[in-house]
């Protein structure tokens, strides 16, 4: 099959461009047949300016409508509110609000936006999905540098360029067919859903009983800015970025700094416990060395190579194929690409760099358990594992055990924690 496409996608917010105003421009590749196609009527104005490359063509419908607000979301809380209170609170069975005015037209704004992203699709036999999605990505690719070049002009702080996410949930296509004989016409319209990993239907399963122990532990680190905790939270951000918002540069940004984190907040909790306690007897860790770790000239790789080698038994980022060189090598290199260069990475490289990091987090744990390193660091691993990470893995003996037990020690996240916040206004200066 060889075809024209045109997506009709809603924006989340209004785009506020003339609806007569049209944007074009071709994508590289030869397509000899664009040429040879009858064209329908209302693009043969097109066909001049595509010659024979590939192309995107925009537009942008209009709505100066008041917007229709659904007031479902309100009407759950009045329940809520009147089951609380007792108060007999009419609850509206109408969920869209209609305008206490009569409404005026004013033509100078506008309320709504629709993109008409034009191009072409080719498939063989059963590869209309993928040639489809891949002709979405290919218009959307388009439809971003312009919203990119939109927000630059307008300066609306409100207007969140398209990814998935950001993006109404589906959108309409039509398909019209290669025909010389200029008998084609548009196919009925389809459905495209923009994101399938977002379900239609607003169901969530209830998080079972056995797992808000574990809520409520980890709201409680979180709530004294745990950096183990934080951590996790900023891996879960690289994942949301490529699953649900399709962004593979943020991704890979976000990837490489949760693995930056993660790294510098083992060698800053060491280097606590060390300070702290005293109780590491190869290397004992100076608050000023600790600072220089940090200071002017010291960089991530630096830190790489020569913090952990004295602290962390098996840690080996120059010779051995380990996670940690993978890191320095591969994700390191690409993320300086894309923040320095500008590089828009491939989705294959966005998956790639979220098991660069799941490889480090597991990579880090691993050397932390092993027997030299929990013994010299205790505090460490308990702080990042666990007493059910270390269970799990039969490691909750010895001296982890003997420290859990004891209960003359402080609250460790607390100590750990103004720690860090001393060293960061002496390295970085309070805000």
């Amino acid at each position: 099959m060889r075809a024209l496409i045109v997506f009709f996608l809603p924006l989340n917010r209004a785009m506020a461009i003339d609806a007569n105003e049209g944007f074009f421009g071709t994508v590289g590749k030869t397509i000899p047949w664009l040429q040879e196609m009858h064209w329908p009527d209302e693009l043969t104005h097109l066909k001049e300016n595509v010659e024979d490359k590939d192309f995107v063509a925009l537009r942008f419908y209009q709505s100066i409508e008041p917007p229709k607000i659904d007031t479902r979301p309100l009407d759950l809380a009045m329940n809520g509110l009147a089951h609380f209170t007792g108060l007999d609170i009419p609850i509206s069975k109408e969920h869209i609000n209609a305008p206490s005015e009569p409404f005026v037209p004013d033509f100078s704004v506008v309320s709504g936006t629709t993109a008409r992203m034009l191009t072409t699709v080719e498939w063989k036999r059963r590869g209309a999905d993928k040639a489809i999605s891949d002709a979405f990505d290919k218009a959307t690719r388009e439809l971003r540098l312009l919203e990119e070049a939109y927000l630059h002009v307008s300066r609306d702080p409100y207007y969140q360029v398209f990814s998935r996410n950001s993006a109404y949930l589906s959108c309409l296509y039509s398909v019209f067919p290669y025909d010389t004989e200029g008998q084609g016409e548009w196919s009925d319209p389809g459905v495209f859903l923009v994101n399938e990993g977002l379900k239609l239907g607003t169901e969530v399963p209830i998080l079972s009983s056995e797992r808000v122990p574990g809520l409520i532990v980890t709201w409680q680190r979180n709530r004294q800015r745990d950096p183990f905790v934080q951590f996790v939270t900023m891996s879960i951000e690289a994942q949301v970025a490529l699953q649900r918002d399709g962004d593979y540069g943020q991704c890979i940004v976000k990837a490489y700094s949760a693995i930056e984190f993660l790294l510098d907040s083992i060698w800053t909790t060491m280097a606590w416990e060390e300070i702290k306690y005293g109780e590491n007897p190869l290397k004992q860790a100076t608050y000023d060395e600790v600072k220089s770790w940090f200071g002017r000239g010291s960089t991530l790789t630096n830190r790489m190579t020569n913090c952990f080698h004295r602290r962390l038994t098996g840690w080996d980022v120059d010779h051995a194929p380990t996670p940690a060189k993978k890191f320095r090598n591969g994700l390191a290199k690409l993320r300086h690409r894309v923040v320095h260069a500008g590089y828009a990475p491939t989705e294959k490289e966005a998956v790639e760099a979220l098991h660069t990091l799941e490889g480090m987090e597991q990579y880090l744990k691993e050397l932390l358990v092993h027997d030299d390193n929990r013994n010299r660091h205790p505090r460490t691993v308990l702080l990042w594992l666990g007493e059910p990470g270390l269970k799990r893995r039969g490691k909750f003996v010895g001296k982890i055990r003997q420290l859990v037990e004891r209960d003359d020690e402080e609250n460790w996240t607390n100590s750990l924690v103004a720690f860090r916040d001393k060293l960061s206004s002496d390295v970085w200066g309070t805000p």
